[in-house]
């Protein structure tokens, strides 16, 4: 049976031998950015829209790939289509990973050195939801609550540090949260 492969770094690796230094930023700061799309039909979902998005999200992280786009979009297709004869005829998730990579102080115990890392898998979807299956043939019962919730206007999408950066003295802070408090 074929082995499931990622791209990592440009090279394709089974899956076991994927991984990152344990000094890698994303694993000692959470410094990494990540996007998730699956397929329909083994086709991937609005490929492009993710990728916009995982690139809009790097630029704001100041974290430079060495990969343009389209580049990506090219690498992404690549390792779905040598993914194909392991994952069969199920739906997949497609997964990319960028890391910021070692700080330099590890440049000399990283094998990868300091520059980012980037991953592209393509897990079976049938793993997540294969067990909801039934739910698709018999329904499931739900209910909704009524209460309201804060407009979107008055929260930010960017992460909670650059949050912290828009709000510099105790001041600003206290009528940000006055303003927070009268929308709701």
């Amino acid at each position: 049976m074929a082995k499931r492969l990622v791209c990592f770094n440009g090279e394709f690796v089974p899956e076991p031998e994927a991984r990152i230094s344990i000094f890698d930023c994303a694993l000692m700061y959470g410094d990494m950015i990540f996007e998730m799309t699956r397929s329909f039909g083994q086709k991937p979902y609005r490929l492009r829209e993710h990728l916009e998005r995982l690139y809009g999200s790097l630029k704001y992280a100041q974290i430079d790939c060495g990969l343009d786009i389209d580049a990506m979009e090219e690498a992404t297709h690549e390792t779905i289509a040598r993914n194909l004869p392991a994952i069969g005829a199920l739906d997949f998730q497609i997964m990319h990973d960028v890391t910021r990579g070692a700080l330099p102080l590890y440049d000399t115990i990283v094998k990868e050195g300091t520059a980012p890392i980037v991953s592209i898998n393509v897990f079976p979807l049938v793993r997540h939801i294969g067990g909801m299956a039934h739910l698709y043939r018999e329904g499931r019962t739900s209910s909704s609550s009524l209460s309201s919730r804060c407009p979107r206007a008055t929260s930010t999408p960017k992460p909670k540090i650059a949050a912290a950066s828009f709000t510099r003295s105790p001041s600003c802070r206290q009528r940000k949260w006055r303003l927070v408090l009268r929308r709701c």
